[in-house]
C-alpha cells in the first residue's frame, strides 16, 4: 500500500547553508528560462512546493529500504 502524506507545517532550515548568491554564468551561460508558448495565464495564489529527497533511495538491497 503506497501513501501520499501532506504536512503542512514550514520545516525550519538553516538557509545560510546555501548560496543564494551563487554566479552561475560561467557554468550555464547567458541563458533564461522561457515559458511554453501556449502557456496559459495563472490563476489564483502561487504554491510553493518543498521536496525532501533521500540520497541513498533502496540502498538496502534486502528490504529495498532506505539508509536514514
Amino acid at each position: 500500500m503506497k501513501r501520499l502524506v501532506f504536512d503542512p507545517k514550514v520545516p525550519e532550515c538553516d538557509e545560510n547553508a546555501f548560496n543564494l548568491n551563487a554566479d552561475w554564468t560561467e557554468f550555464y551561460g547567458d541563458v533564461s528560462e522561457e515559458d511554453p508558448p501556449d502557456m496559459p495565464e495563472p490563476l489564483g495564489n502561487p504554491v510553493h512546493i518543498n521536496v525532501f529527497i533521500d540520497a541513498d533511495h533502496a540502498g538496502n538491497v534486502v528490504t529495498r529500504r532506505s539508509h536514514s
